[in-house]
This record gives structure tokens, sequence and C-alpha cells, in this order.
């Protein structure tokens, strides 16, 4: 879910008119942009990983997206959007995920900060 304007607004109409029958649902198999094939990922990881807008993410969110989401690695929301230097959302998910989480390699939110 790469999202330009147009796709922050279906995203957003699409939540807001309930044509989304499982918001939590994992992708399978998806594509990237180096052409891997990766799995497991939910609206709200591939939101944050598409640059979606903040609002987008809270629409997400309100609408019953799973904020202890992860990863087939184990990163959390928080952890993704640390990782991919998305503030405006560690401000949204620091509230309600365990900052001390840590992955299936070691790492923590502070960690992955820290280390950039």
């Amino acid at each position: 879910m790469s999202c330009s304007q147009g796709s922050n607004e279906t995203v957003k109409y699409l939540l807001q008119n309930k044509l989304i029958s499982d918001i939590n649902a994992k992708a399978k198999v998806w594509m990237t942009k180096e052409n891997n094939l990766q799995d497991g990922r939910d609206a709200l990881l591939l939101s944050i990983e598409g640059n979606c807008s903040p609002s987008t993410v809270l629409e997400l969110l309100i609408h019953g997206s799973n904020v202890n989401t992860t990863t087939k690695e184990g990163r959390t929301a928080l952890m993704e959007s640390v990782r991919l230097e998305r503030t405006s959302l560690f401000h949204i998910f620091y509230r309600y995920i365990n900052i001390n989480r840590i992955d299936s390699v070691s790492i923590n939110s502070l960690h992955d900060h820290l280390g950039r």
C-alpha cells in the first residue's frame, strides 16, 4: 500500500463506508520495490511502510486495526515507525505499545533510533 494523496483518500473512503471486511487481515504474499516476496503484513504495517499520512494511519486505528500487530520479524508498528523515521507516527504509537519490546534480532525501538 503505497499512499499517494489519492490512495490516502481511497483508504479513508473505504473505511468510513465500511467497505473493508477484515481490517486486520494479513497479506499472504506481496511484492516490494526490490521485487522480493514478503508476507504477514496487515493494512497498518503496509500503511506505515507505504508512507501513508498520519491521518490515514489514525483512521485505520479508529476502525479497529490492531496496534499490537507485528511483522514476521516481531517488529511492532512502533518499531517500524522508528525504523522508517516516521516521527509523527511514533508519537501516535508510543502511548499504546510497549516501547521495551524486543524483535527477533534483540533490537527495541530505542536501540533502533540510537543506531541511526
